[in-house]
């Protein structure tokens, strides 16, 4: 008899189909008061502080964040290893090379691995019909790639500008594509 392994606490879908929907608004949308209006519960001061207590929801929204984080992180891996496939990128691995000159002889893309192809920004001809090869500026696309791969902390204030009431903490993360979008 085989035995069937725990459940990682917060894997599974809530039962109650509201609750489950705050939990996966809450990621989307950033924010516990937004994600109570999205699930459809009537929008009352401080009773999604209270709904995110929960034991369950709270089991629920911990394990939806360490998989976002996880995720991000893993992606943050995947652009960074894209940016080094193209930083190895050399202009003579997508050519057939003459032996006896050391020049270029024609364009020969089946020798190139699938992934270098990331690095070819143009294929074109000229006007005699010779093919022109033209790869990424590789310190710029590394410099593109990291910046999106690593996000940059957004400052977020601490104190409540009039004062009074509690403040909401939400840490954002703010990419360059968010910084150029608001402006």
């Amino acid at each position: 008899m085989q035995s069937q392994e725990e459940p990682v606490p917060g894997s599974k879908a809530l039962k109650d189909p509201k609750r489950e929907r705050f939990c996966q608004a809450s990621l989307e949308l950033n924010s516990l008061q937004k994600a109570y209006e999205d699930a459809g519960f009537k929008r009352a001061r401080g009773n999604c502080n209270r709904l995110a207590r929960e034991p369950a929801v709270a089991t629920r929204l911990a394990y939806l964040w360490d998989r976002a984080a996880k995720m991000a992180e893993t992606m943050g891996g995947r652009w960074l290893a894209k940016a080094e496939i193209i930083a190895d990128a050399n202009m003579f691995d997508f050519w057939d090379i003459d032996p006896e000159t050391g020049s270029l002889k024609r364009m020969n893309l089946a020798k190139v691995p699938y992934a270098s192809g990331a690095a070819v920004q143009e294929i074109s001809y000229d006007a005699n019909g010779n093919p022109k090869l033209k790869l990424h500026d590789v310190p710029g696309m590394i410099k593109f790639l990291i910046e999106r791969a690593i996000p940059k902390p957004q400052k977020v204030a601490l104190t409540n500008p009039e004062g009074d009431g509690p403040v909401e903490h939400v840490f954002r993360w703010k990419t360059p594509a968010d910084a150029s979008s608001s402006m």
